[in-house]
Parts: C-alpha cells; structure tokens; sequence
C-alpha cells in the first residue's frame, strides 16, 4: 500500500491522518482515534457499498465536522440526558478535541474529496 500526503503512516504502523495533536488510523474495518483525550475505537461506523479507504477517512472526517458543529450551535453546552444530536456521535471529550481541530478536519476532508489522483494505492 502506497499512501501520499495527506496520508502518513502512524505510530500504530497503520494508515493514518494527522490532526491536530490527535491521529485517526484505519485497522481491519475499525478507525481508531489517539488523542489527548486518550483512545477512541469507532466501532459503530458501517461504510457504504464499494467505498473505498480515502472515502471511508472522509466519511468519518465528516461525522467528526458534524459533531463539532453541532457542540459549537449549542454554545458549548453538552446535550442533557435523552437528547440526541451530532455532538452525541462521539463521546464528550471526542468532540471538544474535535471542535477545537474542527478546521483541520474540514481541510483535510477537502483535501481528499478534491485529490485529482488516487491518494492510497496497492
């Protein structure tokens, strides 16, 4: 596997996107968050038919972009119990790093979105 910028190869040794202070990595169908708010499996994300790996980090890029701008509409204010929005996709701490690296995220998700050329070759 060949990957080109953005792309790196993380500290677990497994295609990662740096952002911020924080890594998202990709290893065998389960993306895994470090950050200062520790480890973060994302176990719950199914990707689409046929999506291949650039989009599956895009599609979870956008999910974090999400629950960062829905933490910032509310003021800062996590939900209440029983309430569900965005920023309930991840846990709190998640989403604070999140909406403190949100521009990161949205830049990094253009930059794959917009690649002319494949970003992750065989």
């Amino acid at each position: 596997m060949q990957l080109h910028q953005p792309f790196i190869i993380g500290a677990r040794l497994l295609p990662a996107l740096q952002i911020g202070d924080g890594f998202l990595s990709y290893d065998k169908g389960k993306f895994i968050l470090d950050g200062p708010f520790g480890e973060h499996v994302i176990t719950d994300f199914r990707p689409g038919a046929g999506a291949g790996l650039e989009s599956q980090f895009s599609a979870v890029l956008s999910f974090l972009s999400a629950a960062a701008d829905s933490y910032r509409y509310r003021g800062l204010d996590w939900p209440k119990v029983g309430e569900d929005d965005n920023a309930t996709l991840f846990p709190q701490a998640v989403v604070e790093w999140a909406y403190q690296n949100v521009d990161d995220i949205d830049c990094l998700s253009l930059d794959i979105s917009e690649s002319s050329t494949p970003l992750i070759t065989s």
